[in-house]
């Protein structure tokens, strides 16, 4: 698919299984009916999508088109609305030295090369 060939040109298999890194699939109806994914209106179809974890808990998710050739209205990235932002790999804000990247894909980037990462979600939300 476009996405996995996308990711492929960042991160190896392991690390996508390491970082829990999926591709969105068309909600069924089901899921559209009783709004699975709240707060989008396009859902996460054809996109990458990051976990945000806290611990092995997910708090939010991070959809990302694999292509920067979008009409408008689209969004490159989207994360689930109505949430608190938390960003993405938080821990890594609690140690000396720490790289804050704009979205997840160069934080884990960073973190293979061995370096201490976390992004940020939304601008617009975070208060940074």
């Amino acid at each position: 698919s476009e996405c996995y060939d996308y990711a492929k040109q960042f991160y190896s298999d392991d690390t996508l299984n390491k970082w829990r890194i999926g591709i969105g699939l068309k909600p069924t109806k089901e899921e559209q009916r009783i709004g699975v994914l709240p707060g989008t209106k396009r859902g996460f179809e054809g996109r990458l999508i990051y976990p945000v974890l806290q611990g092995n808990i997910p708090m939010n998710l991070i959809g990302r088109y694999p292509s920067n050739t979008l009409p408008n209205e689209i969004p490159k990235s989207l994360n689930m609305g109505g949430r608190e932002v938390t960003p993405f790999n938080e821990h890594r804000l609690f140690g000396n030295e720490v790289t804050i990247t704009e979205g997840p894909k160069d934080c884990i980037m960073l973190e293979e090369q061995g370096h201490k990462a976390c992004a940020l979600i939304s601008m617009q939300k975070s208060g940074w």
